[in-house]
């Protein structure tokens, strides 16, 4: 399982040796930094995945030192200039490489001694806080591309691979809203969405806001599914490197089905709950985690940030499904098919509160599992309100009587 900590770098002082389970939730205030996690930790993935696609040599030259990969996390991911402190490290032990930015240290790269074994091919899919100006500003492809390389241009150039695939071709109903659907339609070129039962059609840019946040979110888990198992596209110059690597240096022989093929996908999501109904928001949990392990012949991942207590709410009936099902299989199993519940490990769900610039883990370990993710820090504005309305009670009673 992969690690990460990172130290000294915007809000954060120290996360601590954080693991990568299947599925990480970040909670906590605005500014708390779980977008800083999650972006650095994006970029660990992609610098590894890329290593692992026949480019480790690509990318020991591009970060032999420490600037590059501070350059790459402030125009990238808009890590402020001035927020590397004195200190400051990241240090990512993936599944094939070691990465280490220590001050000025050189080398941050380097091989797993089981790095050969350990290689195989996936997708990245990093869904920015900005999304949903995709479909609110009309033509945003055009007027903001051509001055900017960072994640909303990233995330805007692989929208058009996703329109371009079968998936987004093929009309179906949003998870988020059911009565619309969505498709691409190729005639115009447009992202389309149409009210079921009707042939009303609109852009997305006349939907509600709940809907251009989660559509990208809903139709890149569809993309995600539909590319296990289809054939990696690679350089030649990349394919060569790998088969080197592998000691299979003839043109004829090929590259093993974990490397030619896609094993698996990693979706990076920041709140994926801007401006949805509560229902809306466990409905889309439910679909994503249900979709992006659907395939997989690796355990995918999906690493996200939230203010939401009912985001977490859904990953607790993950883990209590779990429970349930090691129980009683029997009586189980009925439940998770008329819910759609997907089953998973209890140990594929972990969970950090963000404060203070440091992690903590919020999910309660029983005797024998963890049982649930615990929401008391999110639960404030209740615990508060609870409070006024018992002064305010108070107050009222001793005057009606």
């Amino acid at each position: 399982m992969s690690s990460i900590r990172i130290r000294n770098i915007g809000p954060i002082k120290d996360t601590g040796n954080i693991f990568v389970s299947p599925i990480l939730l970040l909670i906590g205030k605005q500014g708390a930094g779980k977008s800083t996690v999650l972006q650095i930790l994006c970029q660990c993935q992609w610098i590894e995945k890329t290593c692992m696609l026949g480019s480790f040599e690509e990318m020991r030259a591009r970060y032999h030192n420490a600037e590059q990969l501070r350059k790459d996390l402030i125009e990238f991911h808009h890590i402020g200039p001035d927020f590397f402190y004195e200190g400051h490290s990241i240090i990512y032990d993936g599944d094939c490489i070691k990465l280490t930015l220590e001050g000025d240290k050189i080398n941050l790269l380097h091989k797993r001694n089981d790095y050969k074994s350990n290689l195989y091919a996936e997708k990245i899919a990093l869904l920015p806080a900005e999304r949903h100006l995709m479909h609110v500003i009309h033509n945003l492809n055009r007027t903001y591309t051509s001055t900017a390389n960072d994640s909303l241009y990233n995330h805007i150039s692989e929208w058009d691979e996703v329109q371009q695939s079968s998936v987004a071709r093929k009309q179906r109903n949003l998870v988020v809203s059911p009565e619309v659907s969505y498709f691409f339609d190729a005639t115009t070129g447009g992202d389309t969405l149409q009210l079921n039962g009707s042939a009303i059609t609109f852009s997305p840019q006349f939907a509600a806001s709940g809907i251009q946040s989660a559509l990208s979110i809903e139709v890149f888990a569809d993309f995600l599914q539909s590319v296990y198992g289809q054939d990696v596209r690679m350089s030649y110059v990349a394919r060569a490197n790998l088969k080197k690597e592998l000691g299979l240096n003839t043109e004829q022989v090929k590259l093993p089905e974990r490397l030619a093929k896609y094993q698996t996908t990693r979706m990076f999501i920041e709140e994926p709950e801007q401006n949805l109904f509560p229902e809306s928001q466990w409905r889309l949990v439910m679909y994503l985690v249900h979709t992006l392990r659907a395939k997989s012949a690796y355990s995918a991942f999906l690493t996200m940030t939230t203010h939401s207590p009912y985001i977490l709410m859904a990953l607790n009936i993950l883990l209590s499904a779990a429970q349930a099902f090691k129980k009683n299989s029997a009586k189980t199993k009925p439940i998770l098919e008329q819910y759609n519940i997907p089953l998973i490990q209890e140990s594929d769900i972990s969970a950090y509160y963000v404060a203070d610039g440091t992690l903590s883990s919020i999910v309660y370990k029983g005797k024998d599992f963890p049982t649930m993710i615990e929401g008391v820090k999110l639960d404030i504005p209740s615990q508060e309100f609870t409070k006024l309305t018992d002064l305010f009670d108070q107050i009222i009673n001793q005057e009606l009587s």
